[in-house]
């Protein structure tokens, strides 16, 4: 059983182990730490979103602590581990969001290269490095078309490796570069928060490869980029199953944005595509080869130090070529609704800085469709009988 989870966790045990045989060479150590505590109340109307009654909520919460040790000038070891508690979008509980080794290979006036060990971050997307830390996040939700809460916790990141490299150039701009290989080790919480409370098997993340490229223009205050994801699950039915079989998934994902920072003026825009190919699952021998589209365009505005207004649009179709669903709900006898082929979604918001380290955010979401609630394999429909459905949130962050 032991050789079989350090089999399984390979990556994290071997980050581990040079870290601990690093510090005792280590001759001036120093060790760095932060938290967070956030809790809100929030609400979704005509959908399971949050609960499945309706009901006010404080499902809401999250707690974090991260730290990082440098162990010489160019080794460093940092790590987070919190505790969510989001209702039905997200697995509720404790994880260990990372804890790896930072090696700064190279760093000088034009290059800075650094390799991570262990359980990695993700920083393919615009917000994938920074969704789990609530004060850093534009919103309190963040835009499910591209990032679906479902996936919170493959989208963090994943035990392996990550190659990140920039260059500064004074003609042509900077350029941030990051290669990374790490699935994720999914709980059986995660499994049903994906495919259902019906799925009794295990879910195995067996491949998961990023690609990213970022370029800022020289003396401009626009970025832009371009992330690309392959990633593959395997499912394996239990004795208990008496719905799904044995089946494979496979993720492939292209994903396009760019992000203007001015004084007072943030704008945001990422175009995602991804391709969903199912083997079996459903039942032996079924196959669906589909690729869904969405994308959402945001725009911050800083009133003031303190106070930040937020607007945004964005728009999700499971399967661009039924962008309203009616092949998807025809292909079900209609007993699945046409509207969970697409989401659509209006969020008008504000944060306010109550102090230096204290902020409160609120926001309302006005959504339809549902094909964004979770799970998205097997959806909910009794849940989940209107087009139409809003959800609102305030969220208190305190950080230290």
């Amino acid at each position: 059983m032991l050789l079989k989870l350090i089999n399984k966790h390979k990556f994290t045990v071997a980050a581990v182990g040079v870290l601990l045989s690093s510090m005792s060479y280590a001759d001036e150590q120093s060790f760095v730490w932060h938290g967070y505590i956030s809790q809100g109340v929030v609400q979704s109307e005509n959908s399971n979103f949050i609960n499945d009654d309706g009901d006010l909520s404080f499902e809401l919460t999250e707690l974090g602590i991260n730290g990082s040790y440098q162990i010489s000038p160019s080794l460093r070891a940092t790590s987070q581990v919190t505790y969510i508690n989001g209702g039905n979008r997200l697995s509720d509980g404790a994880r260990l969001d990372y804890l790896l080794l930072d090696w700064a290979a190279v760093n000088t006036f034009d290059w800075q290269v650094n390799l991570y060990l262990g359980r990695t971050k993700s920083y393919n997307l615009l917000h994938s490095s920074t969704r789990d830390v609530p004060m850093v996040r534009p919103s309190i939700i963040l835009p499910q078309s591209v990032y679906f809460d479902a996936f919170r916790d493959t989208g963090i990141g994943g035990d392996g490796a990550v190659l990140a490299a920039s260059y500064s150039s004074s003609k042509y701009g900077e350029f941030d570069f990051t290669l990374g290989s790490g699935p994720t080790q999914l709980t059986t919480k995660q499994t049903k928060t994906l495919l259902g409370e019906l799925a009794e098997g295990d879910l195995d993340h067996r491949k998961d490869l990023q690609l990213a490229l970022y370029w800022r223009p020289i003396d401009s205050n626009w970025q832009y980029g371009i992330a690309l994801l392959d990633a593959a699950f395997q499912y394996k039915a239990s004795e208990f199953d008496r719905v799904y079989q044995s089946g494979r998934f496979i993720i492939e994902r292209a994903n396009i944005n760019a992000m203007y920072q001015g004084e007072h003026w943030e704008f945001v825009t990422e175009l995602n595509y991804s391709r969903l190919i199912i083997n079996d699952f459903i039942a032996p021998g079924f196959f669906r080869d589909s690729v869904g589209q969405g994308f959402y365009s945001q725009v911050r505005y800083h009133l003031t130090d303190k106070t930040r207004l937020l607007a945004r649009y964005e728009r999700f179709y499971s399967n661009r070529d039924d962008k309203n669903g009616s092949l998807a709900s025809a292909a079900t006898g209609g007993r699945v609704p046409s509207y969970f082929g697409f989401h659509n979604d209006v969020t008008a918001g504000i944060s306010y800085d109550v102090a230096d380290n204290l902020r409160l955010q609120l926001e309302h979401h006005w959504v339809k469709g549902g094909a964004r609630l979770a799970p998205a394999l097997t959806p909910n429909v009794e849940l989940n009988d209107s087009e139409y459905w809003r959800v609102w949130a305030a969220q208190l962050t305190y950080w230290f």
